[in-house]
Formats: structure tokens, C-alpha cells, sequence
């Protein structure tokens, strides 16, 4: 399945701003993405649990928690840990 990630119309640009080199261009990437009914799923149920954000939002978030993730991570002791008060045990979570 093909998924638009880009929730947004581009910024219109006229001609004269296009040509003029001081104008400042948006540093915006358009890509898409297939992706497997389950991981699909799975984006709307995330996007639908942070109050409907977008598609192209809740992408956008994953992308930013797994870097946060990783660059806390890559420091020598950090440990991601979950602690549920319902269960009588605390999980570490591996990212590879």
C-alpha cells in the first residue's frame, strides 16, 4: 500500500521569489512509503490515540522518538526501562 506521507499542501512559490537568490527555500523532503497492512494499522491507532493527528504527523513523531531514543541510548549506561505498577516485574527494552 502506498502511503502519502505529506499531510500539507507545498508552500506556493511564485516566480519571482523562485529566482531570487536570496529567497530561502523550505527544506522539505516528499517521500512515500509502502506499508504492510499491520504496520498501517498500526499508524492509525497511533495517530487515532494522539487525538487524529495526521498520518504524515505520527510518522513524523516515531521518527523523533526513535532518534531520541537512540542517541540517549548510545550513551555508555543508559538502559530504557518500563516500569507498570500492574506487573510485578520492570522490562528492559532492546532496540537493535
Amino acid at each position: 500500500m502506498n502511503a502519502n506521507l505529506s499531510s500539507e499542501e507545498p508552500e506556493r512559490v511564485t516566480n519571482k521569489q523562485r529566482d531570487d537568490p536570496t529567497t530561502e527555500k523550505p527544506l522539505v523532503k516528499r517521500i512515500t512509503i509502502q506499508f504492510s497492512q499491520e504496520v498501517y494499522e498500526d499508524l492509525q491507532w497511533i495517530s487515532k490515540q494522539q487525538g487524529g493527528i495526521s498520518l504524515a504527523e505520527a510518522v513524523r513523531k516515531a521518527v523523533s522518538l526513535e532518534s531520541y531514543l537512540r542517541q540517549q541510548l548510545s550513551k555508555k549506561g543508559t538502559r530504557l526501562i518500563i516500569d507498570d505498577p500492574n506487573l510485578d516485574y520492570v522490562r528492559e527494552i532492546v532496540i537493535r
